[in-house]
């Protein structure tokens, strides 16, 4: 079933996914249990898979589950563990739904829907997009590579690396050259170096050298 069929025939169901990221639950390992189930059950739906046949309810249900991730900016933006795990997911979703419709989500005006194996079909009519939320989302994953936790890092790299699939003359105007130099500093500051406390691979514990080089 796809995104658009979902939004349909369940109109509260991803509302409610949504809702499950950053619950809270009286003991601390319950509360992480269900956040990530309901991550990997939100990028299960919104990644690559099945469209449906009424093309413009599917540019909705991927427009409403931007607008939904943004809702939840200022908790994947709490510093520490309190924000990890909900900046973990938005990250990953929001990775997940560039690869269902990159289009989509680099705000082209009027673009193709993507068939179901990721593609865009010859003939299929154009749709519509509203774009109002590419910039704040874009904004926000740029955030989340700046975050500390490597995870959070690696699942918004690949946000932008699904947005650099799609030629620069089809995306945003801002999604090109400026986005990638904001991209640059956070990676290169935060990833690219040895940690402070740094002396030797043997004797790191919060890192690993295939990570690091990957």
């Amino acid at each position: 079933m796809s995104p658009g069929q979902l939004a349909a025939q369940h109109p509260q169901l991803l509302t409610c996914l949504f809702s499950l990221l950053g619950a809270t639950a009286t003991e601390a390992v319950t509360a992480e249990r269900i956040e990530t189930l309901a991550c990997e059950i939100l990028c299960e739906l919104l990644g690559p898979g099945p469209v449906g046949q009424d093309l413009q309810q599917e540019r909705l249900a991927v427009e409403a589950a931007m607008g939904a991730l943004l809702a939840l900016r200022d908790l994947a933006l709490t510093p520490g563990a309190q924000g990890t795990g909900v900046a973990r997911c938005a990250a990953s979703i929001a990775s997940a739904l560039a690869q269902r419709d990159t289009e989509a989500v680099c705000g082209n005006a009027a673009a193709p829907v993507p068939a179901a194996n990721g593609a865009i079909s010859n003939g299929t009519a154009a749709v519509a997009v509203s774009g109002q939320h590419v910039l704040p989302l874009a904004e926000l994953m740029l955030h989340l590579v700046a975050r500390p936790e490597r995870a959070v890092c690696e699942s918004a790299v690949e946000y932008f690396l699904m947005v650099n699939t799609l030629p620069t003359d089809e995306r945003h105007p801002q999604m090109v050259g400026p986005l990638y130099l904001s991209l640059l500093q956070p990676l290169m500051k935060g990833r690219a170096c040895y940690a402070q406390q740094f002396v030797s691979w043997n004797e790191e514990v919060d890192d690993d050298e295939e990570a690091f080089h990957r």
